[in-house]
């Protein structure tokens, strides 16, 4: 279908997908629809999962003790997210 998949993008696929095959096959049609470039941000766009490393900086808030701030961080990331 002439699409150019970035390096990255195979371990978000297995990380968004959980390895089921049939769930990175519609994510990619899905993708595909939209960009003929496939790229992390658009798996996990579209998947409307948050990035692992959003998600660390907010819980490091956390165990530092900052709550109020990780927990507006998570927040944020969740509505951008989905």
């Amino acid at each position: 279908e002439g699409l150019t998949i970035k390096d990255s993008v195979i371990s978000a696929l297995y990380e968004v997908t959980q390895g089921d095959v049939r769930k990175v096959e519609n994510l990619l049609q899905a993708i595909a629809t939209s960009e003929k470039t496939i790229t992390e941000e658009a798996v996990y766009q579209m998947a409307a999962v948050a990035k692992p490393e959003e998600l660390k900086k907010s819980l490091m808030k956390a165990v530092a003790g900052d709550f109020l701030s990780a927990r507006k961080e998570l927040l944020d990331t969740m509505l951008i997210s989905v």
